[in-house]
């Protein structure tokens, strides 16, 4: 069977990497090629952003280590409709245009910005926990 397309928000990705958790055993099942990791450019270039957070303590080797992974996993889409939905916080829209045009059968997220929403455009917004009880 093809492995689904899901959009996972940078925080996820993050606590996949720092923490043993719901995150990553997500992570684990895209690495597994159960799911497809589905971004866009802007994403991956937060996420090089947040690896830098001195609050999240990586070191040089570990940042990279997170960059390359996300990198070749990951596919990297161009979001064809820019989105304007998320007022109070704009960047959250790169998720909703990546799920888009990734065609993605989900979007895992701890962001309240996007859990609010609950559904885009068709595509479910679901905790870590929430993934892992409806698709294992």
């Amino acid at each position: 069977m093809e492995p689904r397309p899901v959009v996972l928000d940078s925080n996820i990705i993050i606590s996949a990497f720092g923490w043993p958790g719901n995150p990553r055993k997500i992570f684990d099942q895209i690495l597994l090629g159960h799911y497809d990791l589905c971004m866009g450019k802007e994403q991956l270039a937060e996420l090089a952003r947040v690896v830098e957070y001195p609050r999240l303590k990586l070191s040089a080797q570990e940042k990279e280590g997170i960059i390359a992974i996300v990198k070749a996993v990951a596919k990297i889409v161009e979001a064809a409709v820019e989105i304007n939905l998320v007022k109070e916080d704009p960047e959250d829209n790169m998720i909703l245009e990546a799920a888009m045009e990734a065609n993605a059968f989900c979007i895992v997220s701890g962001d309240e910005h996007l859990l609010t929403l609950k559904v885009f455009e068709g595509i479910p917004i679901l905790t870590a926990k929430e993934f892992l009880e409806k698709y294992g």
